[in-house]
């Protein structure tokens, strides 16, 4: 188990994330066309999500990882070698298979290592604890970034990423596989249309798990546009620009650590609501109030990955690990990539407090959406 975090930490370690957008600059690619390529890549993730789970589960959640570490490496070293502005459209589809591969797979692969140890019980508390360790890894990403881009300029934040994704190959491939069926097996020869059918017609049957899809989706949405947009409030609340950087850090790091102390907190409805709470703090332009909503909203993220993984994928499990995984992955995501024209009017005619407070409003929804603990447990 400890293989399989070690190995998803540096497959997450991306180095380049603070410098993407200098670079496509640097490319010759306008702002307003960053953000088109940008929202094609959030509808390529959505787009990819499910089927990716399922080929998961047929080639087995360990071998989609390492095609998901190898699709990374070969999307870093074409930005790296990059030279023109079609290249870094090019390469979006590739970092997209590199994402989907690995956002079900990785769970997948956790959980099977606990079910082979007759600890599956341990899946929720394990992906939670990973999830603050993935937050504690950007921290530590974004510091190393300056470093990097000081030595040899934002093409060495590429090459250090593919660096680090080959070593996370690498760990991966010495996982063992043995005696770690997967849940499903009776669906590994059904088609994806048939698999997808079905996992409709479970949810049907289930209003519970309809509830806390519908839960992932509008908190997922409403972390996607908080964590997204943080420097603008970094910004309203006095901070120099030159500092977002470190405040990505610094929120991250903490983040990671409120996570680690929720752990053991059921993901219900007064958590959602502490965390619409620290939405709507958000807007308020005091520098340490911003900061620590900030960071109660990336520690509530995470806490939130690994109890929708849970629920979702436990109920879907008869269709693959890595198919349930990928169904709450998708969840958080879709949000994102279908509402951002909505959000977008919604911040054009009410400012940045007004899209806050649409955020808070979501979390407050998803909390009374969500089933209680009784109800899950039936």
């Amino acid at each position: 188990m400890r293989t399989v975090t070690v190995a998803r930490l540096l497959l997450s370690a991306y180095f380049f994330t603070p410098y993407i957008v200098v670079y496509a600059v640097g490319l010759g690619i306008p702002l307003s066309q960053i953000l088109v390529v940008e929202g094609i890549f959030a509808l390529l993730v959505v787009v990819l999500e499910v089927p990716s789970g399922w080929v998961a589960d047929r080639i087995t959640p360990r071998v989609a990882l390492i095609l998901s570490g190898v699709a990374n490496i070969v999307g870093c070293v074409m930005l790296a070698m990059a030279d023109a502005a079609w290249m870094y459209w090019a390469v979006q589809p590739v970092f997209a298979v590199a994402m989907v591969l690995g956002s079900g797979s990785d769970s997948a692969l956790l959980l099977q290592a606990l079910r082979r140890e007759g600890h599956t019980e341990q899946f929720e508390p394990w992906e939670s604890r990973t999830q603050s360790l993935l937050l504690a890894t950007l921290a530590i990403s974004y510091a190393m970034a300056s470093a990097l881009f000081l030595l040899g300029g934002a093409a060495s934040t590429f090459w250090g990423t593919a660096a680090a994704s080959l070593l996370g190959v690498m760990l991966v491939s010495m996982v063992s596989t043995g005696g770690g069926e997967q849940t499903g097996e009776q669906h590994q020869t059904m088609g994806l249309v048939r698999t997808i059918g079905l996992i409709v017609a479970d949810l049907r049957q289930d209003p519970g798990q309809v509830r806390v899809l519908a839960a992932a989706v509008l908190t997922g949405t409403a972390f996607a546009v908080m964590t997204y947009l943080s420097p603008i409030y970094y910004g309203q609340a006095g901070f120099p620009e030159s500092v977002f950087g470190l405040l990505a850090a610094a929120t991250a790091l903490v983040g990671a650590g409120i996570s680690h102390l929720i752990t053991g907190v059921h993901f219900g409805r007064a958590l959602i609501f502490v965390l619409a709470v620290a939405a709507v703090l958000v807007s308020i332009p005091s520098a340490a109030v911003v900061v620590i909503a900030v960071a109660v909203l990336l520690g509530g993220r995470a806490r939130a990955v690994g109890a929708y993984r849970r629920q979702l994928g436990q109920a879907l499990s008869r269709h693959g690990d890595a198919t349930g995984m990928s169904i709450a992955s998708m969840a958080m995501e879709i949000g994102f990539a279908v509402l951002a024209p909505v959000l977008g009017v919604v911040s054009h005619l009410f400012g940045t407090t007004g899209l806050a407070a649409t955020c808070a409003v979501m979390l407050v929804t998803a909390a009374v959406v969500s089933p209680t603990r009784a109800r899950m447990s039936t």
